[in-house]
């Protein structure tokens, strides 16, 4: 066990001022983590999300104590089901129990993810 970690090399990111800038750094890293394996996945047939799932799961539980049930499903629709096909975004749709409407909505970026989540935080 005295091995473990031997050869990994941290890198010091810049640490973020406040939740809203760590939530964005984290999604943009999942982001692009997620991308990465895909490509190498289409490239090369290198299989590295299957070896990294437990990781994946690890952070989903993690965003679940952190946000709940419902912010974790949107951040992950945003994460791995809000693109298409030559990168069309696809909408939200949202149901408002409140107001009992559905809308749909556009989300570009994980600033955006963030400012929706609090606002159907606020409107729920």
């Amino acid at each position: 066990m005295k091995n473990i970690g031997k050869n990994l090399k941290l890198k010091k990111s810049n640490i973020p001022t406040d939740e809203k800038e760590t939530f964005c750094e984290l999604i943009n890293l999942l982001e692009n983590t997620l991308d990465r394996n895909q490509d190498l996945y289409d490239k090369y047939q290198i299989d590295m999300i299957s070896y990294d799932e437990p990781f994946y799961v690890i952070i989903e539980n993690l965003l679940v104590l952190h946000y709940g049930d419902w912010k974790t499903d949107i951040i992950f629709w945003y994460i791995l089901e809000r693109k298409g096909e030559n990168d069309e975004i696809y909408p939200l749709e949202w149901h408002n129990q409140v107001t009992d409407e559905t809308k749909e909505l556009i989300i570009n970026t994980p600033e955006e993810l963030w400012d929706v989540l609090k606002s159907i935080e606020i409107n729920n």
